[in-house]
């Protein structure tokens, strides 16, 4: 027995999706997330601006319209906005000189958080790190500065770990790690931990 199959009245290739629609639904789908405690806002955020940027989002539209979009599904769902008053308009300025808004909002706390972090000081050793990450720095030039050796016959990668491992404050983790250097090693890297003290 043959039943008939029905055809689709409209084929799967010619139904099209409004990209803005679908990251507009994704940003209320977070914030209910989140809202729910369910996720934490960072993530939520992380994972919306991610997403935005794999899909071609941010290219069409541009980060302002994208932000602006977040800030439509989380502000409503925000308790500690007086009189939650998300739905009104405001201009947020991404200039240098922060435009801060009149309500505490999702935006008003990204531009804080963008003007603090244009105020930080220039960190060099994070800078360079940074330009051997470069496309054109080959993997030999890399691994060369990183492992350049001190007057001390040190590796700086091992200093480092040092320095690391000190401020993560895990006392027996830097004791197996201390242990296991060589003597002349360990001498070396108390002598650079004590320097670090003594510039701070």
């Amino acid at each position: 027995m043959n039943a008939p199959i029905r055809k689709p009245l409209v084929a799967a290739e010619d139904i099209r999706v409004d990209p803005v629609e679908v990251f507009r639904l994704r940003c209320h789908s977070r914030a209910k997330l989140w809202h729910n405690g369910e996720i934490d806002l960072h993530s939520a955020v992380d994972e919306l601006q991610h997403a935005a940027e794999a899909s071609g989002l941010v290219k069409a539209i541009g980060q302002d319209a994208v932000q602006a979009l977040m800030v439509e599904a989380f502000a409503p769902l925000r308790d500690d906005v007086s009189g939650n008053s998300a739905k009104s308009s405001r201009s947020y300025s991404t200039k240098a000189e922060p435009d801060v808004p009149v309500d505490d909002t999702f935006a008003a706390a990204c531009c804080r958080a963008d003007e603090k972090q244009r105020r930080k000081p220039a960190d060099p050793r994070r800078d360079r790190l940074r330009q051997l990450t470069d496309d054109d720095v080959s993997l030999e030039r890399a691994w060369h500065e990183l492992n350049e050796r001190t007057s001390g016959d040190v590796l700086i990668a091992t200093l480092r770990t040092a320095e690391h491992l000190m401020q993560q404050g895990d006392a027996e983790r830097w004791r197996e790690w201390f242990d296991a250097r060589s003597a002349a090693e360990r001498a070396a890297i108390l002598q650079h931990l004590e320097k670090g003290r003594r510039g701070k």
